[in-house]
């Protein structure tokens, strides 16, 4: 993309995209309920699941991508920094402290084996950046909130040295770096350079980074379908994640084709039944969902069990009440905060200039 390209109206909303993240909280919450449960210790399923929702976790990929699409195309359409920072943390933080506190109220309560953290440890977790100084989580899917912090403020790099609108740029020096970092945390003999290394990939989320380029190459092409640039990236992107060293991208490489697949067809088809009003809200909870679904929801499951309900009694009600907590959370602390903190910010943003000289009243 060219620096002289002038921003592309899009709908207000792609609905289908939506419902795609409706889908894919809901496979990440069957996942930790069916697959991940019984695999702690004292936390053991009374009921053999037939079915165990394996490959739930890949929602969490899908994620990445979609991040990758809908980041980039809110920096393309030449966003101003500050805007981009604020609206960032009014989407995230909210529901974040939200969740934090009623996970800690929830677990404190009924208890977990696993959970036994120390009040400045939670009180870290409020940042947002705990992971950075290698603190735990309240939740264990925060891990995913520090791999989206990095590419936002990757982006935001690229967009305050105005390069923003050179994707293959962004994404060809994104590439070579990890690529380099991961080849000397193989090779390199000297501790000193290899943890460099490592600490290199980790910042530059090494091991996700094919999901963000994925998606920001998508966008190009849904932007602009003749720009070849965007093909670049997708050939780059691909060549890197058969890279023989360092890359952690997990999934198999017809699996991952098989992801992209989904995210294109549902960018470019839209297809109706991803817009259906059901798929819409789950979307609509979407982050909500993703941020209290696991630890509250183990809990809900262990309370099940030890009144000796079955399983799947465990498993619908933890999936009743984490939607239903969801819900809560989306109607009364991410609408009505995020609104009121995005008037405090335009009410900021538009207050009158006051004359340097002008004494106060």
């Amino acid at each position: 993309m060219s620096s002289n390209t002038s921003p592309v109206s899009f709908p207000p909303r792609l609905l289908a995209l939506d419902g795609l993240r409706g889908l894919a909280a809901l496979s990440v919450m069957l996942y930790h309920y069916l697959a991940r449960y019984g695999t702690f210790d004292g936390l053991q399923h009374q009921t053999e699941f037939p079915y165990t929702f394996e490959w739930g976790w890949l929602g969490v990929n899908l994620f990445f991508v979609i991040s990758g699409f809908v980041i980039y195309m809110s920096l393309d359409n030449r966003k101003a920094p500050l805007d981009f920072v604020v609206s960032r943390a009014i989407r995230l933080y909210p529901t974040y402290w939200a969740g934090i506190i009623l996970t800690t109220v929830v677990v404190s309560l009924v208890g977990l084996p696993f959970w036994n953290y120390r009040p400045w440890e939670i009180a870290a977790n409020f940042t947002m950046f705990q992971s950075f100084a290698l603190l735990p989580s309240v939740d264990g899917v925060y891990w995913s909130l520090a791999e989206e912090l990095k590419f936002y403020l990757l982006m935001l790099f690229f967009r305050l040295i105005g390069l923003i609108q050179r994707p293959l740029l962004i994404c060809g020096t994104w590439l070579f770096f990890v690529s380099l970092y991961a080849v000397g945390m193989e090779r390199l003999e000297m501790d000193w350079a290899r943890r460099t290394c490592e600490i290199g990939y980790l910042l530059l989320s090494g091991s996700y980074c094919f999901w963000f380029i994925s998606g920001i190459a998508i966008y190009g092409i849904f932007r602009n379908p003749s720009w070849k640039s965007n093909y670049a990236i997708m050939v780059l992107n691909s060549a890197y994640f058969f890279l023989p060293v360092g890359v952690s991208v997990y999934p198999t490489p017809l699996v991952a084709g098989l992801i992209l697949l989904i995210f294109v067809g549902t960018i470019f088809l839209r297809p109706a039944w991803l817009q259906h009003r059901i798929l819409i809200f789950l979307g609509t909870l979407s982050y909500p969902i993703y941020i209290l679904h696991q630890n509250i929801g183990y809990c809900v499951i262990k309370t099940c069990y030890q009144a000796n309900l079955s399983g799947y009694v465990g498993v619908t009600a933890a999936v009743v009440f984490s939607l239903g907590a969801s819900w809560l959370v989306y109607q009364f602390i991410d609408v009505p905060m995020g609104d009121w903190l995005r008037k405090c910010y335009r009410d900021w943003r538009h207050r009158p200039c006051q004359p340097a000289n002008q004494e106060l009243q």
